[in-house]
């Protein structure tokens, strides 16, 4: 199944938000609004209703589980102890595999994952999402932990 994309946005932003969902595998870029938010909302159609979540706030919770969708070579520099590391490109053919309770989502910066929010709630998430506003970029900045995944070993 191939996710089809109507952007919504200022036409200086969009021809750069087609060049960054296509570095990521998304690139069925049906055609655009302008106008922003407000004239997607202003047309009667629905907007996302994930909320910003700045990083500190992520590390105080428990209740939430992590959604990181930045590919394999970002992650293997460190993510947020205990996500889900599934791709953005891969979300759509993976979504039975994202937690199904509150759920924050991250990525390098912010970009990526209010994307991924947007194709959680079009898939039906049954629950509150966050997209943690400066991604990983602003999680490390802050001196927060990440975990380094396990390196692999070669049975001879």
């Amino acid at each position: 199944m191939e996710t089809k994309l109507l952007l919504v946005g200022e036409p200086e932003a969009l021809d750069q938000a087609r060049m960054r969902l296509a570095r990521v595998g998304l690139d069925r870029v049906l055609g655009s609004l302008e106008g922003g938010l407000e004239a997607w909302g202003a047309a009667g159609f629905p907007t996302t209703t994930s909320e910003a979540l700045e990083p500190e706030a992520l590390a105080a919770r428990k209740d939430l589980a992590v959604l990181d969708v930045r590919n394999p070579k970002e992650t293997a520099a460190g993510h947020v102890l205990g996500a889900r590391l599934i791709p953005l490109a891969e979300l759509p053919l993976r979504v039975r595999e994202v937690p199904p309770g509150p759920l924050a989502v991250i990525c390098a910066g912010g970009y990526r994952s209010l994307i991924a929010c947007g194709l959680l709630e079009a898939a039906g998430h049954p629950a509150a999402l966050f997209n943690v506003s400066g991604g990983t970029s602003a999680w490390a900045k802050q001196g927060l932990p990440l975990e380094q995944p396990a390196p692999l070993t070669v049975n001879p």
